[in-house]
This record gives structure tokens, C-alpha cells and sequence, in this order.
């Protein structure tokens, strides 16, 4: 007789949330990051005194690069809208629901992948959400729309 398997689902780990992450990164570097090259090695040059000197070309290099993380925001969007996972989460049985377990609203992934966008004000956020994921195993983000990030187990009976 066929062995059957059963399915559990568990609050996704830190390190498996940080894994996916960093895999989702990779694959981002690769397809996405390679397209603007060129913005990245100048703004790697960029002094701090042109910071503060309102350099032309420092905007212009801003203005640039608005696209790429346009581009990341809606990776992270797309996928967890449409199928619930990005590519790092479904390599380690990681998706994204609501708390009732269902689809989230494409508003709720909007708001919840809007914050990649590098601002002072989100880079304040970005502390304040990862402190709170680690005391206590939640984004502070998910915690306000709703929202949970589950890892699938499937075990053989």
C-alpha cells in the first residue's frame, strides 16, 4: 500500500526566512542587478563630499537607479501575489498568507514588499521590522496587514 503524506504548516523559521531571502537576492543580482551595472559602480565611487555638494550627476545616478528598485519591489510583489512564494521561499517550502490561511490581497502584498524601496524614512523601518521579527518570530509588517509567513512540511506516513 502507497505510503501517504501529510502536509503541516509552522510559522517559517528566521533561518529559513533569511536563506530564502538571501537566495532571492542571487537571483535578483543575476537578472536584475546586471542591467545596471554601470549606476552601481559609479554610486560605489561617489564621495561623501559630492553627497553634500548637491552633485548633477549624483541625481541623475538617483533618478537611474529609481527603476531598479522598482524592478526588486515588484519581483518580491509579483510572486508572492500571484503564487504565494518567490523562488528562494518555494525552495524551502516557504509561502505567504493571510491569517485566515488564504491569498493575501494584492494591496497587502503591495504594502508589504513597498518598504524594499530605500528611503530614511523605510531604512527606519527596516530596523524597527527586523528587531521585531526577532523577538518575536513575526515582521511587525505582517503583524499589521495581517499577514503570515508559513513553511509547508510534508511528512511520508
Amino acid at each position: 500500500m502507497p505510503r501517504k503524506k501529510r502536509v503541516f504548516e509552522r510559522p517559517a523559521l528566521i533561518s529559513s526566512r533569511i536563506l530564502a531571502f538571501i537566495i532571492d537576492l542571487i537571483i535578483i543580482d543575476v537578472i536584475i542587478l546586471s542591467s545596471f551595472h554601470e549606476q552601481l559602480i559609479f554610486f560605489s565611487k561617489v564621495s561623501l563630499n559630492s553627497i553634500t555638494n548637491n552633485n548633477p550627476f549624483l541625481l541623475t545616478a538617483y533618478v537611474k537607479l529609481v527603476p531598479l528598485f522598482l524592478l526588486i519591489i515588484t519581483y518580491f510583489f509579483l510572486f508572492e501575489y500571484l503564487v504565494q512564494t518567490t523562488p528562494g521561499k518555494f525552495m524551502l517550502g516557504i509561502i505567504v498568507e493571510d491569517e485566515n490561511g488564504k491569498e493575501p490581497s494584492m494591496i497587502k502584498c503591495l504594502i508589504k514588499n513597498i518598504l524594499y524601496f530605500p528611503s530614511w524614512l523605510f531604512i527606519i523601518w527596516w530596523v524597527v521590522d527586523l528587531y521585531y521579527l526577532f523577538k518575536n518570530k513575526i515582521r511587525l509588517t505582517e503583524k499589521l496587514l495581517r499577514m503570515k509567513t508559513v513553511q509547508i512540511i510534508k511528512v511520508n506516513n
